[in-house]
């Protein structure tokens, strides 16, 4: 036994720095926000366009919240509203329709790869479990057959999506609450 006690000992400290060492879980917190409601801008390049919104966000919680998203150069104005599972989208110039029930996928449509709820939990400073570290301030998912990225710059404010897919990239400029 005298000649065990020197190797359990070390066991022993060994599992102890082990516990003491604390390791977020995967998919759980980041460095981002929390932003529950700002202004800023959106700016949206694709391989065959760019075009920028100002862009108003309220959101508490992942469950609830609201966008207004307005293009200066066009006056139109679109917003949308999500209560768990059921997203309302309006749009000003579509009248015959001001507010209407849209899908994620129909989203999905619209170019918005990332659901209201996901981006609100990474806002919020919880990133979702399907995105997984590839780098400092950086994260990766396959939602929907997509690839999509996701940079943070702190100092900048600056969320950065990009759909490696597609070649889409879309950069949240956050700004005062």
């Amino acid at each position: 036994m005298p000649r065990l006690r020197p190797f359990l000992i070390l066991a022993l400290l060994v599992w102890l720095a082990g516990c003491a060492i604390q390791r977020p879980p995967t998919g759980t917190a980041s460095h981002i926000g929390p932003y529950p409601a700002f202004s800023g801008r959106l700016i949206v390049i694709q391989p065959e366009r760019r075009w920028q919104v100002e862009i108003d966000w309220k959101a508490a919680t992942p469950a609830a919240g609201w966008l207004r998203l307005t293009h200066a150069a066009s006056g139109r104005i679109i917003e949308l509203t999500w209560h768990g599972d059921d997203l309302q989208l309006s749009d000003n110039q579509d009248p015959a329709h001001p507010h209407r029930s849209i899908s994620e996928a129909d989203l999905a449509a619209y170019g918005i790869a990332i659901p209201p709820r996901q981006l609100a939990a990474i806002l919020l400073g919880h990133m979702p479990a399907q995105f997984r570290p590839i780098g400092p301030d950086r994260w990766e998912a396959h939602l929907h057959g997509d690839i999509i990225h996701i940079a943070w710059n702190g100092a900048a404010r600056r969320l950065t999506l990009m759909d490696m897919l597609h070649g889409n990239r879309a950069i949240l400029l956050i700004g005062a609450p």
